[in-house]
């Protein structure tokens, strides 16, 4: 789940998003609502939080990440700008303007995003996520890196199963033994059930997980509803939520306590 570590106990995680497109999907049962509710800010806790410069009809253009220090003030952690092209969206880190690649690059066709690569401009290496949406009910994503040596390696795929409403019920994942990276058996590391509210989901489309860790996208990030609860085996959690006048959602109560607030430029 979404959350962000205190700084400067512990580094932030590297969190960039990306609103959806109007037009574009990941998996199946996306749909075009009239006036969305755009979200202006993301407040993860009383000091972290998420803020979107959004125009043309809820495209980000700018995102900052920023911190509240203890005697008050607000520090800009990260910085980023979003070039958007007729098939493509380059993500810049304004840190590393002169950088060879752009941070983040996202590849659609025919209105499917179809890949995703994340530049490292100190380490020179880059991270892929492959999307393969050949079986319309079920979104496989394909994960590999090339080090800055040229040496490339394969970690694994997850699957995405969706249901008529457009929600990942059912999220999978496999991965490589990483002692034994030149074997190429790959092992089922995840299998969860998701259940959902009714409500629009304001994490659909922000792909946060492709831009901080090197991991499979969690299903939520794909579904047009807000996930109530999440089993795997006999383990379970479940999460709560408070909606504003338009359903959308306000806050959302995580499992350990802690809840996560979501401001709207256009929705109370």
């Amino acid at each position: 789940m979404p959350g962000m570590k205190t700084l400067p106990t512990v580094q932030l995680l590297l969190l960039l998003l990306m609103l959806a497109v109007t037009g574009w999907s990941c998996g199946a049962g996306a749909t075009d609502e009239a006036a969305p509710c755009l979200l202006e800010s993301v407040h993860y806790d009383e000091r972290n939080s998420l803020r979107f410069l959004t125009i043309s009809g809820g495209r980000v253009y700018q995102l900052t990440q920023e911190y509240i220090d203890f005697e008050g003030e607000t520090d800009i952690v990260h910085a980023y700008s979003f070039v958007y092209y007729q098939d493509s969206i380059a993500v810049k880190d304004v840190d590393f303007p002169t950088a060879k690649y752009p941070y983040i690059s996202v590849r659609s066709e025919e209105d499917q995003i179809q890949k995703i690569v994340r530049y490292s401009p100190t380490a020179g290496v880059q991270l892929f996520h492959h999307f393969d949406h050949s079986d319309e009910n079920i979104l496989r994503i394909d994960m590999s890196r090339i080090a800055s040596t040229g040496h490339y390696l394969y970690f694994g795929y997850a699957l995405y199963h969706f249901n008529e409403e457009g929600n990942v019920v059912r999220g999978e994942r496999y991965r490589i033994d990483f002692e034994n990276p030149e074997d190429d058996s790959l092992y089922k590391i995840e299998d969860r059930y998701y259940t959902y509210d009714t409500r629009p989901n304001p994490y659909q489309g922000l792909l946060i997980p492709f831009f901080s860790t090197i991991d499979f996208p969690d299903p939520r990030y794909f579904s047009e509803n807000n996930v109530m609860r999440e089993e795997q085996g006999s383990e379970y959690a479940g999460y709560q939520y408070e909606y504003g006048a338009q359903g959308n959602v306000r806050i959302q109560y995580l499992p350990d306590g802690n809840q996560t607030r979501f401001d709207y430029l256009n929705c109370e």
